[in-house]
């Protein structure tokens, strides 16, 4: 694929298998640089390579070492109810398949072959359809948990203290998203937690006024709103490992605050890719027509 400045960066982004490419007239157009700009601009639908390349030139890779994958799938899956009485949400299927084995065919396609399945509600149903994890050409390993650890409080279960990045994902959602790309830019920004987020729009029902003081500054019509919000997929560096307390709840965002608290980076990812949370009826139900519809994750 030939990659132009006045290419739209969401039409170019699919096809950088490698996370960077060549564009036509110079420049190289990196993922890490098109995550940054993502964030800083205001429509990621208008984004242009030009402005990609506007931000400098790509970071070095540095060949990290490999990372390790932490999967929550322990959750009672409360808000699915009567489904999940009989079947762990992460066991439901959308499709073709059910959500943690798309999860996994993603994991193997980012490149990631070392996971670890954190389970607690219907382990046993787990551990026997995803078994040892070889038909995916992967080793899956299992964290059993005495009672609910939440989305962190597993990774205090790990055996030993990987050493590199550890991908930490929650099992009740599907995506796009090449996860190596994630552990890219994590370690191009020197953090101790990346957060992936989505962005979440709406638009107000009515126009909002804008005051400065008691003055009127502008009136905007039924503006949409755009915020980032947490998509449940983090990266962390081994280090915060220590801010886990041993077999007790904890969550991945107190696991951030406490980073924060201790005055380490914590840096946002921004996913553009397809991503599908299925948390309860109405997620489930658009997850299913997705594909009724013919689309593929």
């Amino acid at each position: 694929m030939t990659v132009t400045p006045d290419d739209l960066v969401l039409d170019v982004l699919p096809e950088l298998r490698a996370g960077r490419t060549t564009v036509d007239g110079g420049g190289v157009l990196d993922d890490v640089m098109i995550r940054r700009a993502l964030l800083g601009c205001d429509d990621p639908k208008q984004l242009r390579v030009a402005d990609v390349l506007a931000l400098g030139e790509p970071p070095e890779r540095d060949g990290s070492s490999p990372a390790t994958v932490v999967v929550m799938a322990g959750g009672r899956g409360e808000r699915l109810r009567p489904l999940t009485d009989h079947l762990p949400k992460p066991l439901l299927a959308v499709g073709r398949t059910t959500i943690l084995e798309r999860l996994l065919e993603r994991l193997f396609e980012s490149g990631f072959v070392d996971v670890w399945l954190a389970v607690n509600y219907m382990a046993d149903k787990i551990e026997a359809t995803i078994g040892d994890g070889s038909r995916w050409g992967m080793r899956v390993r299992y964290l059993r948990e005495d009672q609910p650890l939440h989305t962190a409080g597993a990774l205090s279960l790990l055996p030993q203290r990987p050493d590199g990045p550890i991908v930490v994902l929650n099992a009740d959602q599907v995506t796009q998203l090449s996860f190596a790309r994630m552990v890219d830019y994590h370690v191009a920004e020197g953090a101790a937690v990346t957060v992936g987020v989505f962005f979440h729009e709406e638009q107000v029902k009515y126009g909002v006024v804008d005051l400065d003081g008691t003055a009127v500054a502008g009136i905007r019509e039924k503006p949409t709103l755009r915020w980032p919000c947490n998509a449940g997929f983090y990266v962390i560096d081994p280090s915060m490992l220590d801010l886990v307390p041993p077999g007790q709840p904890f969550t991945m965002p107190q696991l951030a605050e406490a980073a924060l608290a201790r005055g380490d980076r914590v840096a946002a990812f921004p996913i553009v890719e397809t991503w599908l949370d299925i948390g309860n009826f109405e997620d489930l139900n658009h997850a299913l027509m997705w594909f009724v519809t013919g689309e593929e994750l």
